[in-house]
């Protein structure tokens, strides 16, 4: 089936990558980091393989919700706006 929407595919920054470890087993990682980190080419052709048109991208890092880490939410937020399109 095409024209399907992958919702709330997570994607990190570096900046934001290690959020992520240590939720899989370490032999893992390596290929987590690789899908969270690329957006353009591997995601795209993972995409186009499996008939997916659009995906709704959602940053693995906390967010201003959580009151400990606010300043650094706000700071990850603001880098967010121009990342994608590097």
């Amino acid at each position: 089936m095409k024209g399907k929407i992958g919702l709330e595919e997570h994607f990190a920054i570096e900046d934001t990558l290690n959020d992520s470890k240590g939720f899989l087993p370490d032999d893992v990682w390596p290929e987590l980091r690789g899908r969270l980190i690329d957006i353009h080419d591997r995601r795209i052709a993972e995409m186009d393989r499996h008939g997916v048109e659009m995906m709704v991208l959602s940053l693995n890092a906390p967010s201003r919700r959580c009151p400990t880490r606010r300043a650094q939410a706000r700071w990850r937020d603001g880098r967010m706006i121009f990342w994608p399109s590097r």
